[in-house]
């Protein structure tokens, strides 16, 4: 059994096929997996977003929402050895914690 989801960030529109033998298994799967739209940057509103995957070592891997305009990012991942998705950090009040983007020397 598979079950599509779109999820939208930025200006675009992702498609995320999930599978499993029965609906409750396809379900929970998408359930690990999925995450909110994200329609605009948190530090300058622009909906001008990349989504991107990176894998800085071995024990973990991430995805990031990255704000082609500011440079703003906004990320989440998971242990390797456990696939669910982790949902993405959000402050004391709700709202999704973006990180601004700071030049090194």
């Amino acid at each position: 059994m598979q079950k599509i989801s779109k999820i939208k960030i930025g200006k675009e529109t992702h498609l995320f096929a999930f599978e499993g033998k029965t609906i409750w298994e396809t379900v929970r799967e998408e359930g690990r997996h999925i995450f909110q739209d994200i329609p605009k940057c948190g530090k300058c509103g622009s909906d001008n977003l990349l989504l991107r995957a990176f894998y800085p070592g071995e024990e973990y891997h991430y995805l990031k929402v990255i704000c082609k305009d500011c440079g703003a990012t906004l990320t989440f991942g998971s242990p390797k050895k456990d696939s669910a998705v982790f949902y993405p950090r959000k402050d004391n009040d709700g709202n999704l914690e973006w990180e601004s983007y700071e030049k090194k020397d």
